[in-house]
């Protein structure tokens, strides 16, 4: 329960506790408490200390496990052929729709295909149900590869659907979907508090502008550029 605290937290506890014993022990009216305290302060500085190893140790073999991930996407030939055959299919989604792969009665071709997206699928399949377990770094992952898995669970939502529609089990590719789900969140999050942060540098320009002052060069051709973006 502590490892999974943030950092700041375990130390926040920690300092407010040895705060408390040491009012405590400043406030005591007699000595025979002190010796109490001091076992209990030596127990949780003891504490504090356990477990930000252990939650440093568990984060290197988070990363340790998130780059054997990385490493085994960049040798597995199957995975890279297979990948091959999802762009392609994602470039010619008009022509089929993915969602027809589902489909049990296809031709020759559009098995192979269908084989090509289960494998990737599964692939990350797997690793949402490690970043769930805490056995790969999230955040490493999501840094590498939040724009393809995004896209993946986008093209791929109709088909995931109809592929647990027909094997009447909700639970395929669950650990992917919440995988997509969370870095949808996290990306929308970011893009909400960046665009945020331009529109008050845009609100700084009007306002010298407003009361008379020019802005330089510099800030005239930032404030274009950012009124152009948002103008699109």
């Amino acid at each position: 329960m502590l490892t999974r605290m943030p950092y700041w937290l375990i130390i926040l506890i920690a300092s407010t506790t040895l705060f408390i014993l040491s009012s405590i022990a400043y406030h005591a009216t007699t000595y025979s408490i002190l010796a109490p305290l001091a076992v209990l302060a030596s127990a949780v500085l003891a504490v504090t200390a356990a477990t930000i190893t252990i939650k440093s140790n568990n984060h290197t073999f988070m990363q340790t496990n998130a780059l054997a991930f990385q490493q085994s996407l960049l040798t597995d030939e199957t995975y890279k052929r297979s990948l091959a055959d999802v762009r392609k299919a994602i470039i010619n989604r008009d022509k089929k729709p993915l969602v027809e792969f589902a489909k049990e009665h296809l031709s020759d071709d559009e098995k192979k295909i269908k084989i090509s997206i289960n494998y990737v699928l599964n692939t990350w399949e797997r690793a949402g149900n490690a970043v769930n377990h805490g056995v790969y770094d999230e955040l490493y992952l999501y840094q590498a590869y939040r724009s393809m898995v995004i896209d993946l669970g986008i093209y791929f939502r109709d088909y995931i659907h109809e592929i647990q529609k027909l094997r009447n089990n909700p639970w395929f590719f669950k650990h992917f979907t919440d995988l997509v789900m969370v870095w949808t969140k996290r990306r929308n999050l970011y893009s909400e508090y960046h665009t945020g942060q331009q529109l008050t540098e845009v609100y700084k320009m009007l306002n010298r502008i407003k009361v008379g002052k020019r802005p330089k060069y510099k800030q005239i051709k930032k404030f274009e550029r950012l009124i152009e973006r948002f103008s699109r």
